[in-house]
């Protein structure tokens, strides 16, 4: 039977990587939410596959949480 990723995990290392998770969510809410507060005036455009400036940018904050995350688990060893 399969386990889940806490399961597989030592216990302290998996606390520790939750909490550092959080605190990398909230910054990253803090970001987009600045985007969108930087775009709201903004017409969106609505054509073309590439989307907006703000969609780049939104595209690039959530490859950054990616590689965050990657680290994290790293750190934390988490399997």
């Amino acid at each position: 039977m399969a386990l889940s990723m806490k399961e597989r995990n030592d216990g302290k290392a998996w606390e520790a990587y939750e909490k550092a998770g959080e605190k990398l969510k909230e910054e990253v809410m803090e970001k987009r939410k600045a985007i969108a507060q930087k775009y709201k005036n903004v017409q969106p455009t609505r054509y073309g596959m590439d989307g907006g400036q703000e969609q780049k940018e939104l595209g690039e904050i959530t490859r950054w949480f990616g590689q965050e995350v990657k680290k994290l688990r790293e750190q934390y060893g988490i399997k």
